[in-house]
């Protein structure tokens, strides 16, 4: 009895295989359209901005902006005022945002106050949120910079910590800070300027909020403390702002280097949507 050769048999099998993996599968997959909502509201601020898109699935890639909405943010007392669409900033319009706004003039942001923002689309799409803006600021008066100086081989840093008083309930912050150093031509070495930027995000308990350890500058110059300065803002936030911040950050740090990292939930407060509506009282 005549046989195949073994590799004749071989190659046959693996054109079969090829053939029925050519065959496409039309698979529905589930999707859920909605909304996308992101904006802030503080009273320092001159301009109420809310950016509004549609959720995108993952595997298509860009941006749904919606430029059709009708936004609106009400006040407790029942006034309401209508955000309108802005001009895409470059940003904006990379990200598949469109930014909606209205000065505060028209509706003035007060702490202490619960405001209520809703959005709608003439193809049916709506979502709503709520916020209420942090009582008071934490007083510039309490608000402490420490500095210190540390030397590590030829390279010396100068760190600061920031501490400040927390209510006896307990709070949420954001502490974002700019620090600036001029070192000089000293040594024949060249000058430099340096510009550092750092945020955190802290609970209160309660007691005294005191901030990580934050270094200025590293430098093998000599360096030169009269020429170096550093400016904090310091905010007290809703709950939902420190949520939302924090995750991002770990989300950020996750995918920072990391050739696996780990899903991190984004926690929101839009109903009928996605997003976040939050408040923060700048010191």
């Amino acid at each position: 009895m005549n046989r195949a050769p073994r590799p004749f048999v071989l190659f046959l099998l693996a054109a079969l295989l090829a053939g029925a993996c050519k065959q496409a599968a039309d698979l529905p997959v589930p999707f859920d359209d909605k909304l996308v909502v992101v904006g802030f509201v503080s009273p320092q601020d001159t301009l109420v901005q809310v950016a509004v898109a549609r959720n995108q699935p993952l595997w298509t890639g860009g941006g749904r902006a919606v430029t059709d909405a009708d936004v609106r943010l009400t006040a407790p007392d029942g006034s309401t005022a209508r955000l309108m669409a802005r001009a895409f900033t470059r940003s904006d319009s990379a990200n598949g945002w469109c930014r909606y706004a209205v000065p505060v003039r028209e509706l003035p942001i007060r702490a202490g106050e619960t405001y209520r923002l809703t959005v709608a689309t003439p193809a049916g799409l709506r979502s709503r949120a709520a916020c209420t803006v942090p009582a008071a600021p934490v007083p510039a008066a309490d608000v402490q910079i420490e500095f210190d100086s540390e030397s590590f081989g030829n390279q010396r840093f100068r760190t600061f910590r920031v501490t400040w008083p927390d209510d006896p309930g307990g709070g949420f912050f954001s502490l974002n800070s700019v620090s600036y150093v001029e070192a000089p031509a000293t040594g024949g070495r060249t000058p430099y300027t340096c510009v550092t930027y750092g945020t955190a995000y802290l609970p209160g308990s309660g007691v005294p909020v005191q901030a990580p350890e934050r270094a200025i500058q590293g430098t093998n110059a000599p360096f030169n403390p009269a020429r170096s300065f550093v400016q904090v803002f310091l905010c007290r936030t809703d709950r939902a702002y420190y949520d939302y911040h924090l995750a991002l950050s770990r989300q950020q740090q996750e995918q920072a280097g990391n050739l696996f990292p780990e899903a991190v939930r984004v926690p929101g407060n839009v109903e009928g949507g996605l997003g976040i509506f939050a408040a923060y009282n700048q010191t």
